[in-house]
């Protein structure tokens, strides 16, 4: 238990924090807790290149053709899990990369990578799981409203031509 004393430091030093003020130092803390990424509201990290991105995500608007805005959002969030998936490849090298070093830097192989992991992996594998889910429920929502709409398109066609 703190006693009276430290309680009082701890506001002093508190009214004295101030966090950072600046929009860089805003940004730079709104990341602290990030850890791989694969769940971030930012798609694009700041290590990873924005115009790649956007590159991908024009590549599938052109693949996908959305037509109506629910489409098009449905198709801005596959370029985003689209995105984060690429992430699960990068991530794994890098774990088994690290833990298939022993200290004195002897490449132990990836037996001894994967007995050293305790559980990183398992859980990459989670997200990449929960990532191809959510890429598949929103493909197959995509295809069904677009789907709706050229059957709608198709009927209106039909009730111009009677008239």
């Amino acid at each position: 238990m703190a006693t009276d004393k430290q309680i009082e430091a701890n506001r002093r030093n508190a009214s004295r924090s101030t966090g950072p003020r600046t929009a860089a130092g805003k940004a730079a803390s709104s990341r602290n807790a990030m850890r791989h990424g694969l769940t971030a509201r930012q798609v694009v990290l700041s290590d990873e290149d924005p115009a790649e991105f956007e590159a991908a995500r024009l590549g599938l608007i052109q693949e996908l053709w959305p037509e109506t805005p629910l489409e098009k959002q449905i198709v801005e969030r596959l370029a985003g899990i689209k995105w984060r998936l690429a992430r699960v490849p990068i991530i794994e090298a890098e774990l088994l990369e690290r833990h298939r070093v022993d200290v004195l830097g002897r490449d132990q192989g990836l037996g001894v990578a994967w007995s050293r992991d305790g559980g990183a992996l398992m859980q990459l594998s989670r997200y990449e799981t929960m990532l191809e889910r959510s890429l598949l429920r929103q493909m197959g929502e995509l295809r069904r409203l677009q789907c709706e709409r050229k059957k709608r398109e198709a009927g209106a066609d039909r009730i111009d031509v009677r008239r």
